[in-house]
């Protein structure tokens, strides 16, 4: 039996929805972050770079449940965020919608942002879904079943609740600065580097690099959706 192309339903809609909210998220961070770059030299730009590889790496510590990532680089680094679906085998999802509402989005600075050129429509059971933005099929935390009616798929959609901003308790552990043989409360480590990268930058610099990450962490979270999974604790308001 062939398997049911999904690129006219709720699940393409929520897709679009959900990178929506990604993309402001990215233009958020993105506006942030080039500020810290233009306030270092251009070779002391991996500051940031490595500041935002160890935020991400800590989330991902913090929230185990969310695999998978999008990429976005930038002449500031690279800016992560991660999601997950899971889809029945042989679910096709079309890939288009979103990727085309990105290519508006962005512009002409599309390009520089995502490196895929092509959208693609795959069956979710292959490596990833390739759509221009690095979707794939492990998106949004959407459970979906083989056989699911549009009605049921819809009472599905309608019961994932918006992104969830993640509750960070104390911000300031995010922008500190670890020794390379020590493991942070998340058990995650600095990349390689990162105290020789602060060697001879001047303090002042480095207390300005940290305070707008701080304030990079304290405007936006990368969200966390959940659905579609009753054992899944909903998170208190």
């Amino acid at each position: 039996m062939r398997s049911k192309i999904l690129d006219e339903n709720t699940l393409s809609d929520e897709l679009v929805s959900q990178v929506k909210k990604l993309v402001r998220r990215i233009k958020r961070r993105h506006t942030l972050v080039q500020v810290v770059s233009d306030e270092l030299s251009k070779d002391k730009a991996s500051l940031v770079t490595i500041g935002k590889e160890q935020f991400f790496k800590d989330l991902e510590a913090e929230v185990p449940e969310i695999y998978g990532n999008h990429d976005m680089h930038t002449d500031s680094g690279t800016v992560r965020i991660n999601y997950k679906v899971k889809t029945s085998p042989k679910t096709e999802i079309n890939g288009q919608p979103a990727a085309a509402y990105l290519k508006g989005e962005f512009g002409s600075y599309y390009d520089k942002l995502f490196k895929e050129s092509e959208a693609k429509t795959l069956t979710a059971d292959e490596a990833e879904l390739k759509a221009q933005a690095k979707l794939t099929p492990e998106l949004f935390g959407i459970q979906l079943k083989a056989g699911l009616t549009p009605a049921q798929l819809m009472q599905l959609v309608q019961a994932c609740p918006d992104a969830l901003e993640l509750s960070v308790p104390d911000i300031e552990k995010y922008a500190q600065v670890y020794p390379a043989d020590v493991e942070t409360t998340t058990s995650v480590k600095p990349a390689n580097g990162f105290l020789d990268n602060l060697a001879d930058i001047p303090a002042s610099l480095v207390k300005q690099a940290k305070d707008y990450l701080v304030e990079l962490l304290k405007q936006d979270m990368s969200p966390a959706v959940v659905c579609g999974n009753a054992s899944q604790k909903k998170p208190k308001k």
